[in-house]
């Protein structure tokens, strides 16, 4: 493994840590990425396993700007989270505060993020979706395989807006300001080929950016609701 100025590797114990799953880990640090753990007998293990449980002793690797730029978010320590395979009660970070999520582009299995974003996300929530596919097409699809995602959606609130991620005035009409967070997902027309995909979600990533740079760069004041743009 090799470390950069800007992007270093650091090793450090965590206590508050202790006792919970490596798949809840890497959630809880918003300015750095997890990449393995050194344990308390001299063990180095990289992308452990899910259910590989953090021990007293054990050091958290991560990849940081710096050893004091990076540490656990504490208002996702500890939290309660449905576990899908067994209906059982554990521990994951879960958001606090309402979101406004926007979803550019469409997938058949789209139901399943939804249904995550129905746990994860606080009532009150919204999440737009932004396709050129048609509503009755995307209702179509999200009920396929017996999904019922649909019929039990109580904490967020699905929005649908027919129009082109890569289209300048689709996004504007959007009012990108509202949104907390952009997903940004592979279309089902470009899923089976790699390059094309990549290309498309980079340009929509550029172009979301330029137009609330654009918004914040003018006069007008701006809309209620999101300060200083979502997270893409």
């Amino acid at each position: 493994l090799f470390g950069f100025q800007g992007s270093e590797i650091y090793r450090e114990v965590w206590p508050r840590l202790e006792g919970l799953e490596f798949a809840t880990i890497p959630f809880l640090f918003e300015t750095a990425i997890v990449i393995g753990l050194a344990t308390a007998d001299g063990q180095i293990i990289l992308c452990p396993e899910d259910d590989v449980v953090y021990e007293a002793g054990d050091k958290l690797i991560v990849i940081a700007e710096d050893n004091d730029t990076y540490a656990p978010h504490p208002d996702m320590l500890p939290a309660l989270v449905y576990e899908p395979e067994n209906h059982a009660i554990g521990e994951i970070p879960r958001v606090q505060q309402r979101v406004s999520v926007l979803i550019c582009g469409w997938r058949r299995d789209i139901a399943d993020l939804l249904r995550e974003l129905e746990f994860f996300c606080p009532a009150g929530s919204t999440v737009c979706i932004l396709s050129p596919v048609s509503i009755a097409e995307r209702t179509k699809q999200m009920r396929e395989g017996n999904r019922s995602t649909l019929d039990h959606l109580d904490r967020i609130t699905v929005e649908h807006k027919i129009g082109d991620p890569l289209a300048r005035h689709d996004l504007a009409e959007l009012h990108l300001e509202r949104f907390t967070t952009v997903l940004v997902v592979c279309d089902v027309r470009q899923e089976s080929e790699g390059l094309v995909a990549d290309g498309r979600t980079m340009g929509i990533c550029l172009l979301i950016r330029d137009v609330m740079q654009s918004r914040a760069s003018a006069p007008a004041s701006p809309s209620p609701g999101q300060q200083g743009g979502p997270n893409i």
